[in-house]
């Protein structure tokens, strides 16, 4: 057998790999929500504006998640929970874009006000049968220290992601947390029972200006959530309010870390939000295929050039 015949016969069982770990892939993990990075192709607007009481040009809320599946309610529409958000805003900005996903020019800012605030998607109920998790994931950056806080004395505003069973009750049942305490630059979790937020188990620190990607996997065989950052395991947390079986939102939130601290105030670019569902919670499984892929190809190049 000659280079030229092995090289095929390589191609085509990495082909057929693929094609059964593709459909594999598939069958383990389904998307729940993804932003699409916010982009206009995405439906994101920069101009939008309800035009109503209290709204405002590029408010996130009401603008529509074409790619959220059908079974997005309402309509796959970003709300805020009744009460509103204060002076609390989520506005899809232009010229801001993560470095760690796709090419784009739009991001969310996300500024900490007079309030506590949510912005979110009600999902339908996850996960589906003979699936064991969800994934969240998300890229973020905190330009510059909240105003008004001194490290080691003030605490938060924390920035990021909480998720929630919500069945129309108030407050709904948590999971759990995952962000960056504003003043500090530390990485937070919820703890369980409590809902405080704590430092993880490998505690870590993001610099201000910096993006950073991060993953919540929410384990409902164990009733446990882990935290990563840049593809690192921080550490696990048993979900806040204990056996909840199941998930239907994960909203962004800019909340104060206890009373003393309400009036703290800061700002987040959030980018590349994207909401998924697993057997393991595999995300990516393409990478591997194109480091086969790859690494084929290389091997074939040398052999060929002898």
């Amino acid at each position: 057998m000659n280079s030229h015949q092995s090289c095929s016969r390589a191609f085509g069982a990495l082909t057929a790999f693929a094609l059964v770990a593709f459909a594999g892939a598939s069958a383990k993990s389904q998307v729940i929500l993804d932003a699409g990075g916010f982009e206009p192709a995405s439906g994101y607007s920069t101009a939008f504006n309800p035009m109503l009481p209290g709204s405002y040009v590029g408010q996130l809320e009401g603008q529509v998640d074409p790619l959220s599946p059908g079974g997005a309610f309402p309509n796959g529409k970003w709300q805020v929970p009744v009460g509103g958000t204060g002076t609390s805003t989520a506005t899809v900005v232009s010229g801001v874009n993560s470095p760690l996903g796709p090419p784009g020019t739009q991001a969310v800012e996300v500024v900490k006000g007079s309030a506590d605030a949510r912005w979110g998607v009600h999902n339908s109920t996850y996960p589906s049968p003979g699936r064991e998790q969800i994934c969240i994931e998300w890229d973020m950056m905190v330009p510059a220290p909240g105003s008004g806080g001194t490290p080691g004395t003030d605490f938060g505003p924390f920035l990021g992601v909480e998720t929630n069973y919500d069945q129309g009750g108030s407050p709904p049942a948590r999971h759990g947390w995952l962000g960056v305490d504003a003043t500090s630059g530390t990485v937070l979790i919820g703890q369980a029972t409590t809902g405080d937020f704590i430092v993880t188990d490998n505690p870590a620190d993001v610099a201000f200006g910096d993006w950073n990607s991060f993953r919540m996997v929410l384990d409902f065989s164990t009733y446990s959530y882990s935290a990563y950052l840049n593809g690192a395991l921080l550490g696990s947390e048993d979900f806040v309010d204990g056996s909840v079986d199941y998930f239907t939102d994960a909203p962004i939130v800019a909340l104060s870390e206890g009373t003393p601290f309400a009036n703290l105030t800061a700002s987040a670019f959030i980018d590349n939000f994207r909401i998924h569902e697993g057997l393991n919670c595999v995300p990516e499984p393409a990478a591997w295929l194109l480091i086969g892929f790859g690494t084929a190809l290389i091997a074939c190049r040398r052999r060929l050039a002898k």
